[in-house]
């Protein structure tokens, strides 16, 4: 958390209160969770994007995998609605280029570990709705 507070980095994350978790499980708030924060992760793979030299096309591929994987939530879900008023959110920015290669590395490290552990978190919740498919 001091790495993205250093950052100033407000990377999306799945908590208790979205309700993505065994305990108070809401189909329909997780997915917006999950597809919100897809959406938002785009931005930051786009600055990776732009600063990585030999890996633009895996970083390419992941964001196509992201739409796709958002798209078939959008369309297994109806919170349609919720997610297309989200998108119009401002876009995240970087304030400066990093001055030096070890900050241009930490801040694509920091992105790209949080996504990880983000891509854990909506794997599991998928996961768990498919185990549980009458709680809504």
């Amino acid at each position: 958390m001091s790495s993205l507070q250093m950052y100033n980095m407000e990377l999306p994350q799945l908590v208790k209160e979205d309700s993505c978790f065994k305990r108070g499980f809401q189909k329909e708030n997780c997915l917006t969770k999950v597809v919100k924060g897809l959406h938002e992760y785009k931005k930051y793979l786009l600055f990776v994007n732009q600063w990585i030299g030999d890996e633009k096309q895996q970083v390419n591929l992941m964001l196509v995998s992201m739409k796709n994987l958002s798209d078939l939530l959008v369309l297994q879900s109806k919170i349609q609605e919720s997610i297309t008023q989200h998108q119009h959110k401002g876009a995240f920015i970087p304030d400066t280029p990093p001055k030096s290669v070890w900050n241009k590395q930490l801040k694509i490290h920091v992105i790209l570990r949080n996504f990880a552990l983000f891509m854990e978190s909506t794997v599991r919740a998928i996961r768990f709705m498919k185990l549980t498919p009458t709680a809504v």
